[in-house]
């Protein structure tokens, strides 16, 4: 699916873009963030399906990475493309945290034909003009990054750029989150969503 420029404010100059057609995922489960993120690039790059004729939600995406029948992941069947796991009612393996096989689990679910995930450890190894490239062809790019818990512990968390604002200097970004949802905020003031230790890319293959 292509992205399509929106119209410029007046006021602000520069460039926007925003992907459209992807609806928001709030994870399912506590740990989720990434399959709602896969999800929702999926459905950017027109998926209907999974491998093996899995649903495009977000029990058939962990699904297919633990290679288990969705299920035994969840208790109560979706009811529609992106309710897996009604009320949160995963089994203990569904709710089970592997968001460091993000890239992995892209590769498995899109055709040869389509683009080629590739996993980038560190901020400065991507930079705002790759991130509005990636935009402009419609390729969201997911964004780990590192909480701080209560506990004086950490937690990764996934998000999904989805578009740009030159002129305010803005991402726009679906949080998986269900408190929060659709999200405007600059690379400066990304501290309020953690530490950006990473993201997923989509890269033409070849």
């Amino acid at each position: 699916m292509n992205a399509q420029p929106e119209a410029l404010a007046p006021a602000l100059p520069g460039r926007r873009n925003r992907i459209q057609g992807i609806a928001w995922q709030s994870q399912n489960a506590n740990q989720w963030c990434w399959a709602a993120c896969c999800v929702m690039i999926a459905e950017a790059l027109g998926l209907s399906r999974l491998p093996g004729g899995l649903p495009l939600t977000q029990c058939g995406v962990v699904a297919l990475t633990l290679g288990r029948a969705p299920e035994t992941l969840c208790r109560r069947p979706a009811n529609r493309l992106s309710g897996a796991c009604a009320n949160l009612d995963c089994t203990e393996d569904g709710a089970r945290e592997i968001g460091g096989v993000v890239s992995e689990t892209l590769r498995r679910m899109l055709p040869p034909d389509m683009p080629v995930a590739h996993s980038i450890h560190g901020l400065e190894r991507i930079d705002d003009a790759e991130i509005r490239a990636m935009i402009d062809r419609g390729h969201p790019v997911a964004v780990l990054c590192e909480m701080p818990t209560a506990g004086g512990g950490s937690r990764n968390h996934y998000v999904l750029i989805i578009g740009y604002d030159t002129g305010r200097g803005e991402y726009t970004v679906w949080d998986p989150d269900p408190s929060h949802g659709l999200r405007r905020i600059s690379r400066g003031r990304w501290y309020e969503l953690g530490t950006w230790v990473g993201a997923v890319v989509l890269r033409d293959p070849g």
